[in-house]
């Protein structure tokens, strides 16, 4: 997997503060498995540390996950706050949510579903604490529905669009290189080859990367106008395609390099590209591993 310097250091330093509240973390491991890393964002948003409670959130924005989860949480325990409940039962809520959440990520939207998740939950839980661990999943069930309720209504049809997205980008994945492009086209990607053969990239990595670069390319064609906003748009919208962390740093971090080709060779007025957010230092940069 390739990691980002600047991903990495924010994890690593995610980890070195949320190690002295909710234990040992494993960056590696945050950075490839999207459930793993909503399970720890989850126990570090009940956390009585309000720094790391921060540092949470910035986490969920700069890998774009559990954005949801978070506000979940965040209402949920605001609601039982307003509730006037003692602070042992909000500390006994805080320790069992993150072991019931552990049993609801990817799950349907349903009563059925969230009623099996419970099972599961209950039985690691000891018989002197499931009467409680019972009225929390029952409590937590109705900020959790009205919550994910907007998005699961209309899951279907984005789940169908995005498939279709999926295979159309995976067509023009796999007939890139038939591609015929314009001059200028050519020129900006000579200009990206011989950056990368210069930074010593091993050929497979320049592959890849001018494969994606080409599909940026193909993908900028359908807005004519020339902006940092066009740019900074074909990226979400192909980032939308990919499911895996790791993925998804990688594509940022070729965006990142092959956007100043793309000024460089007249699509942008220097002013614009001064102000495109990728540029500055929103998205990672490449380090370079061997080739294994």
């Amino acid at each position: 997997m390739i990691l980002s310097n600047h991903n990495l250091m924010i994890v690593s330093k995610f980890a070195l503060q949320a190690r002295k509240h909710i234990g040992f973390i494993k960056v590696t491991k945050m950075c490839s498995n999207e459930q793993y890393t909503c399970n720890i964002l989850a126990k570090a948003t009940l956390s009585d540390n309000q720094e790391l409670v921060n540092f949470t959130k910035l986490i969920s924005q700069e890998f774009d996950v559990g954005t949801t989860l978070i506000k979940t949480i965040e209402t949920y325990i605001d609601k039982i706050k307003t509730k006037n409940f003692n602070e042992k039962f909000i500390q006994a809520s805080k320790f069992f949510l993150p072991k019931l959440i552990e049993h609801l990520y990817g799950i349907e939207i349903r009563g059925a579903s969230y009623r099996n998740a419970v099972e599961n939950f209950l039985t690691n839980v000891e018989a002197k604490d499931k009467t409680f661990c019972v009225n929390l999943a029952r409590e937590y069930y109705l900020t959790w529905r009205n919550t994910n309720k907007p998005t699961s209504q209309i899951d279907r049809d984005q789940a169908l669009k995005l498939i279709a997205k999926k295979e159309a980008f995976i067509k023009v994945w796999d007939n890139i290189d038939l591609e015929i492009l314009t001059d200028e086209e050519n020129l900006a990607l000579s200009l990206y080859t011989e950056s990368m053969t210069k930074k010593g990239l091993v050929e497979k990595d320049i592959i890849i990367s001018l494969k994606i670069a080409k599909v940026i390319l193909l993908e900028l064609r359908v807005d004519y106008s020339t902006t940092d906003h066009t740019f900074r748009n074909t990226i979400d919208k192909a980032l939308e395609l990919f499911e895996r962390l790791d993925l998804k740093t990688f594509f940022l971090i070729v965006s990142r390099e092959f956007y100043h080709f793309w000024v460089v060779n007249g699509q942008l007025s220097d002013n614009e590209a001064d102000t495109y957010s990728i540029i500055n230092n929103s998205a990672p940069k490449r380090i370079l591993m061997a080739s294994t």
